[in-house]
């Protein structure tokens, strides 16, 4: 499961779906306003410097 916040972390649930096929992505607030490229992965806090940057540590943990 992954939940960002599509308003605050700069990442676009579409882009994101696309990128992670299969994976459930819940867009609201995880409580990190202002953090860009940050959300929740197995309840991990992951922040990144980019989308690409995003998608490739989420990746790694829903491995």
């Amino acid at each position: 499961m992954i939940k960002v916040c599509s308003t605050c972390s700069g990442l676009s649930v579409e882009d994101l779906k696309k990128a992670l096929l299969g994976e459930e992505i819940e867009d609201g607030c995880i409580y990190e306003c202002g953090s860009e490229f940050t959300g929740y992965v197995n309840d991990e806090l992951v922040t990144a410097d980019s989308e690409e940057d995003f998608v490739a540590k989420a990746k790694e943990l829903t491995k």
